[in-house]
């Protein structure tokens, strides 16, 4: 989904266009940082509750 949202803005990084694969690499990234920041909110170690046993 990021990709395609960062396709049709036209976004250009250092004379260079935002392609598919930076959009990949920035999406990842960013639902690393949400993910992490629900931790730290919620005090728990992960983000599924899996293997709380």
């Amino acid at each position: 989904m990021v990709v395609a949202a960062v396709k049709g803005l036209d976004i250009t990084v250092l004379g260079r266009e935002f392609g598919p694969a930076l959009a990949f690499v920035a999406g990842y990234a960013g639902g690393d940082f949400i993910e992490n920041l629900y931790k730290i909110i919620f005090k728990t170690d992960t983000f599924f509750g899996m293997g709380d046993n």
